[in-house]
């Protein structure tokens, strides 16, 4: 696990370094310049970094399931040579997708408009930069990276389904510990994988909040994966402490996790709140996103009101989602508890989208002025 987490580590770095870097720097200068081959080359670091990092992800969550799944095959199953061939793979699919995307653009005809609208070169908007039609290569672009981001982010999903339904199969208190240790991993596969796919889900439209996600998911996730797996091993070294023999060193009043008591204790009505807040939490999100692609499809949206609703919208999807689905699963599960990194997340995301939501809303009073 910890022979992964180093890997990821040494990505995030290179993921924020490729482009911040000139990005803080353009900041004190008025002219704001790359070349065609430091354009590229950015392209192609992006796409390495980004496709392994993917990769690396899929494999700890290989690495979780056999840790929790099968725990007596763990040291035979996950051997120094398996993992390292896990993150030899990572890198070299991850090299394999940036040539690919590198081919298609490379000898594009560029001898027009010149202007990126965003701090790196964003594959995507260098290619509708070219001076001819552009259609196919937009197809292949986005079957490729589709292809990559879709795969990676359905095996993350499948693992962690069999890797919860195993242990539910077995006890509650298997389950809480199997939900425990995959909080972290959830919410680093959820603040990488959610600003790329709300990017390439319409990957030739040049959004405004494009340029807020690229700078997410290329500066603030590499940020906060150390905090949250720092929470994350902090929790595991109390537990560790906390082993008979050892309460003498720790205090005992040591909390690694909470119990959630939810909205009822009575099983009967458990059913009716996953079925309503099921229903009500796809119609948030399905009606957030027509708003959103409403005003990015229709010019005659295209005002400060409705790009504020549109952010407006976007923050709400945000805020509802940072919290209920896991209400909704904990509906059917017993007991509710929740990691304390989890908690710490919850706390921060609650914060941060409703101190962005109120900045939206006296922004839209002043518009509306």
């Amino acid at each position: 696990m910890y022979f992964l987490l180093g890997n990821l580590s040494f990505i995030d770095v290179c993921l924020s370094s490729f482009a911040t870097p000139k990005m803080i720097a353009d900041f004190l200068v008025e002219c704001k310049t790359i070349s065609f081959e430091g354009c590229m080359a950015q392209i192609f670091f992006l796409n390495v970094f980004g496709g392994a990092e993917m990769k690396v992800l899929v494999a700890m969550a290989y690495d979780r399931y056999v840790a929790i799944c099968r725990p007596l095959h763990y040291v035979t199953i996950m051997s120094v040579r398996k993992c390292t061939s896990l993150v030899a793979g990572s890198w070299l699919l991850g090299f394999l997708h940036s040539v690919s995307q590198l081919v298609f653009t490379v000898n594009l005809p560029f001898c027009g408009p010149n202007k990126v609208d965003s701090f790196f070169c964003n594959l995507p908007l260098v290619i509708k930069l070219a001076c001819t039609d552009t259609f196919t290569v937009e197809v292949l672009m986005l079957s490729d990276s589709g292809l990559m981001a879709m795969s990676s982010f359905v095996l993350l999903l499948v693992s962690y389904t069999v890797i919860l339904v195993t242990m539910r199969r077995h006890s509650l208190a298997g389950m809480a510990k199997a939900r425990a240790t995959l909080t972290a991993h959830i919410t680093v596969v959820t603040l990488f994988f959610g600003p790329c796919i709300f990017i390439y889900a319409w990957p030739f439209s040049n959004l405004p909040v494009d340029n807020v996600l690229s700078i997410f998911y290329t500066v603030f996730t590499p940020l906060l994966n150390p905090l949250i797996y720092t929470l994350r091993n902090k929790e595991d070294r109390f537990r560790a402490s906390l082993q008979p023999g050892s309460m003498d060193k720790v205090n005992s009043s040591v909390v690694s996790e909470f119990v959630l008591l939810g909205l009822s204790s009575s099983q009967e009505l458990q059913l009716f709140f996953f079925i309503f807040f099921s229903v009500l939490y796809v119609v948030i999100v399905l009606g957030n996103l027509l708003i959103i692609l409403m005003v990015t499809s229709d010019n005659s949206l295209h005002s400060p009101m409705y790009f504020l609703l549109g952010n407006l919208s976007f923050v709400d999807i945000c805020q509802a989602s940072f919290a209920t689905p896991k209400m909704i699963a904990d509906f059917l599960s017993e007991p509710k508890t929740i990691s304390f990194s989890g908690c710490i997340a919850q706390i921060f995301f609650i914060h941060l989208f409703t101190g962005g939501e109120m900045v939206l809303l006296v922004s839209m009073a002043y518009d509306r002025y």
